[in-house]
């Protein structure tokens, strides 16, 4: 067995890349040169091993022989094991170096010759090992890897820390699955944490794992890469059973149940009991063990917690660091002893909802009694907002229903459904949909249901075709069944298919449905649908329409808050940048979302309230109420792609560039696996703003042209649903783009002009300062620049002030006007630390030290040039011709020409050898 045991090459890959590893990595590589030994320790699967392989792959880079050790269970009884493999790795040509007498220790060792009559001279064997493991030329070229160190055996574990000791030079690594001490006080010891959600959503790409998935497996895992790749090759093969399903149920795959199986062997058996009461609890604790009859628990917990399958807080609260592994506990307990201890912890248990949950899971008897006070229990449940509990316990209510009152039953799981779409628990309200839709003889309950998954797949609504097809039979003969069913469909064909036309037809339908019907909310979140609508189109009449269904609507507060009036008359004032009236009435809905409402409730209103703080300027307020909403998002599984939008945008607004481009990239890809195209359109605006502010102008300019035929196929008429038109004018002006920049400026001012959208009027014309600028107009580019940054401080938009200014000091400083430039940037550079912008302050700062670098002639001339005319002026001087610099910078020639011009133009220069020779003068660019 030993034989074939297959010891790495130090110089391949690990398997894991290491994501999420980076500073640990860091951490590692400094403390084994500080310390000589660390000590890597964590649960199975948590990455040790891989961490091992890429210190072994930097050490053999370094020159370092690696020696690498991975002991078995049952090396742990051999003494001597460790140091068997040691020597086959170094060889028979090294051992031919040793002196006689160490030669002989070494070849006992591995067992060709008899060990000693009077036993192992243990300093004989030290200094066997210690001069085979000594270069002649260097002290300092091993590393000595060991992983698995806690099946060592304890003679191998003592020669080793003794060598290491005498070796001044010599460096060790080792790695165990638990947290106990080893017996040598010596190594420095880290942790290998588990991932973050964002490691382990990257960690699975290409594995079949929806981005909305990463907050499910992430929990199932607690961040245990093993685990979370399991899981990941489990939902790769249900979604090729069910292609782009998200809301497919995910079963634990048996490759996964062996592993925490085996996880589980290590524990002892009394342990695992008490761990499965733990899991068997709502919120268990120490104390409800105890009184539960586990009487030693805190000693069992130790062990668990050793093994790294439970943690215990301060306040005595149990935890588990993955749920799979109380999942596991659970499908692995034959049901008697699991009923057993269920009527254990309802004898222990003292609150009302927790004894009722234990008795129903303690039974399966069908028992009228029981199922009342589980229903009442429900009651109890809404009263303190926890919904998914209260869909838990409905569900058990129905369960425990006998037939005779069949139609309580059905009731029942009716109003688990609503309980569990209130909650967002996928799970439950998949579970509780099927029951209705398989038993209810009602189609207006089977309707609900449908509606229910519809509401809870989010964006992924192009994926339901048959359930809507289901939806429409079922609702043909009921008015208000069908205003609902049209309702979804106007929201599908907008999200889905881009076609606010059709979305908007759906509108009017279903609003005279519900007219029809008698039921005025539904006619009211009809007339806002139809309001969205024609505010996307450009629509004027989109106010009248939500002012009219406020009327419809009355008083009283929504159900639905993003289907309601009151509040698309708060997106609208976003559109229109009347920031004080919006923030007010979203801080006033999220509280009252927060105090008990839907899910949905509390995320629309974060949602749009970050946009609202992150556009006013209240940076920190943005970032930390996103890092909220997104963590909410994450726990139940909402479709990510219009979360990470805001997020990018308040993290553009007060984080910094680089996070809002990976927000940005991330809701991109999430929108684009659930063919949500408007929050496609509005992730890669978010991408392309990034990429202009850190001076990617070209990758601006070629995300925003996507984002433009995004939204014409989109038909978006209004430029106020989304600022990307003076975004995407000032990247083509950097690129050179001038004429098609100037046709959209005039195009997008005409439309704004005619729809009274004056903050885009005022975006609009900043960028034509900037255009103005380009073609040598400066005085015309700063007096506008002048009045527009004034006219942005008194709408309250803080940092289009800022940004209006920093573009001022850019025409001073290419004026050579450095003084105007220098108090135009910290004018801005204060704005900016007054509202807390941390990436502006970044920018501004560096704008600051570039001004004050402008002070040789060349310097000055160099700083005439946007920086996109910079780059194609090192191109050319470099040798390019102008058709290889058009394809290096993806524009076409005709543009390359027209730069070329205005660039010889600008620095008073005809050839492109004056210009190689002017561009040797220049200072080196930021």
């Amino acid at each position: 067995m030993r034989g074939n045991r297959r010891v790495r090459n130090v110089t391949e890959r690990p398997e894991n890349s290491l994501i999420g590893r980076t500073r640990l990595l860091d951490e590692v590589a400094v403390a084994l040169e500080t310390a000589r030994w660390v000590e890597l320790y964590g649960p199975m699967g948590i990455g040790k091993t891989a961490l091992l392989a890429a210190q072994a792959v930097q050490a053999h880079r370094g020159g370092r022989r690696v020696i690498r050790l991975a002991p078995q269970p049952g090396d742990r009884r051999l003494p001597y094991a460790g140091l068997v493999d040691l020597l086959a790795q170094l060889g028979p040509d090294r051992l031919e170096l040793l002196s006689a007498p160490q030669a002989t220790v070494a070849e006992a060792i591995m067992r060709r010759v008899p060990a000693p009559r009077p036993g192992w001279d243990e300093l004989s064997v030290r200094s066997a090992i210690a001069e085979l493991l000594v270069e002649r030329h260097s002290r300092d070229a091993t590393l000595i890897i060991v992983d698995d160190a806690q099946w060592l055996d304890d003679p191998t574990a003592d020669v080793l820390g003794a060598v290491l000791r005498q070796l001044p030079g010599l460096r060790m690594i080792t790695a165990r699955r638990n947290s106990e001490p080893p017996h040598d006080p010596g190594p420095i010891r880290i942790a290998v944490p588990p991932l973050g959600v964002e490691d382990i959503s990257t960690l699975l790409a290409g594995r079949g794992l929806r981005h909305r998935h990463s907050g499910r497996v992430h929990a199932l895992s607690g961040g245990n890469p093993a685990i979370a790749i399991e899981l990941g090759q489990a939902l790769r093969q249900a979604n090729a059973a069910r292609p782009s399903h998200p809301l497919y149920p995910l079963e634990l795959p048996e490759a996964l149940r062996h592993r925490i199986g085996e996880w589980l062997a290590g524990i002892s058996d009394e342990a695992r009991e008490t761990l499965l009461a733990a899991a068997l609890c709502r919120a268990p604790s120490l104390t409800l063990l105890r009184r539960a009859g586990c009487l030693r628990a805190d000693e069992h917990l130790r062990e668990t917690g050793r093994a790294g399958l439970s943690y215990v807080d301060a306040s005595g609260r149990i935890g588990f660091p993955a749920a799979a592994v109380p999942v596991v506990l659970r499908e692995s307990t034959p049901w008697t002893t699991q009923a057993r201890l269920h009527a254990a912890l309802a004898e222990a248990a003292d609150d009302e909802v927790d004894v009722v949950r234990h008795l129903g899971l303690s039974t399966a008897t069908l028992d009228s009694r029981l199922a009342d006070r589980l229903e009442s229990a429900t009651t109890l449940c809404r009263l303190r907002g926890l919904t998914a509990l209260a869909a838990e316990l409905g569900l058990l209510a129905a369960e425990h229903t006998p037939y005779s009152q069949a139609k309580i039953g059905l009731d029942r799981l009716v109003r688990a459904v609503t309980d569990a779409q209130t909650a967002g628990s996928l799970e439950l309200t998949q579970h509780a949909a099927e029951l209705v839709i398989n038993r209810s003889p009602d189609p207006a309950q089977r309707v609900r249901a449908r509606m229910a998954l519809l509401d809870l797949a989010g964006q992924a609504l192009q994926d339901f075709e048959d359930t809507f097809a289901k939806a429409s039979a079922e609702a043909e003969n009921n008015p208000l069944l069908l205003a609902e069913v049209n309702l979804m469909a106007a929201n599908r064909y907008n999200l889905c298919e881009g076609n606010p036309q059709r979305a908007r037809e759906l509108a009017i339908a279903a609003a005279a449905l519900a007219t029809q019907g008698g039921d005025r909310v539904m006619e009211a979140n009809a007339l806002t649908m139809q309001a969205r609508m024609e505010r996307v189109l450009g629509d004027p009449g989109a106010a009248l329409t939500v002012e009219r269904a406020r009327i419809v609507f009355g008083t009283g507060e929504p159900e639905d808050l993003a289907a309601s009036p009151h509040f698309q008359a708060v997106r609208f004032d976003l559109f229109d940048d009347r920031l004080a009236a919006a923030r007010g009435e979203l801080v006033r809905m999220l509280a009252g979302a927060e105090s008990g409402g839907a899910l949905g409730n509390r995320l629309n209103a974060m949602r749009t309230l970050v946009e609202v703080y992150a556009r006013g300027g209240e940076c920190a307020k943005a970032v930390a109420l996103a890092t909220e909403a997104m963590d909410v998002c994450v726990t139940y599984g909402v479709s990510p792609g219009p979360m990470l939008y805001v997020q990018a945008l308040a993290e553009a607004a007060g984080g910094s560039f680089e996070n809002a481009r990976d927000c940005a990239l991330r809701g991109l890809a999430a929108s684009e696996e659930e063919h949500d195209v408007v929050f496609t359109s509005r992730n890669a605006y978010a991408l392309g703003v990034v990429q202009l502010h850190t001076g990617q102008v070209l990758e601006a300019a070629t995300t925003l042209k996507r984002v433009a035929k995004l939204e014409a196929q989109q038909m978006v008429g209004d430029p106020s649903v989304l600022h990307w038109h003076s975004e995407l004018a000032t990247a083509m002006i950097g690129t050179g783009e001038l004429a098609e920049a100037e046709t959209l400026l005039e195009q997008t001012l005409d439309r704004a002009v005619a729809l009274n959208r004056s903050v885009v009027v005022l975006e609009m014309r900043r960028a034509q300062a900037y255009l103005d600028a380009a073609y040598g107009r400066f005085e015309d580019s700063v007096e506008s620049l002048v009045e527009l940054a004034d006219r942005f401080d008194e709408r309250g938009l803080p940092i289009e002030c800022g940004r209006t200014l920093m573009l001022l000091g850019n025409v001073r400083r290419r004026q050579r006007r450095k003084a105007g430039a220098r108090s135009a940037l910290l004018r801005a550079q204060s704005i900016f630390e007054r509202t807390g912008a941390a990436p502006w302050i970044t920018l501004v700062r560096t704008e600051l030290t570039r001004l004050d670098a402008s002070r040789t002639p060349s310097t000055q001339t160099a700083h005439t040039l946007t920086d996109t005319e910079r780059r194609l002026a090192e191109l050319v001087a470099g040798g390019m011709s102008n058709s290889e610099a058009a394809a290096a910078l993806s524009v076409s020639v005709k543009t390359i020409e027209a730069m070329l011009t205005r660039i010889y133009r600008k620095l008073g220069l005809r050839s492109r050898a004056q210009l190689a020779a002017s561009l040797r003068e220049w200072p080196t660019p930021r």
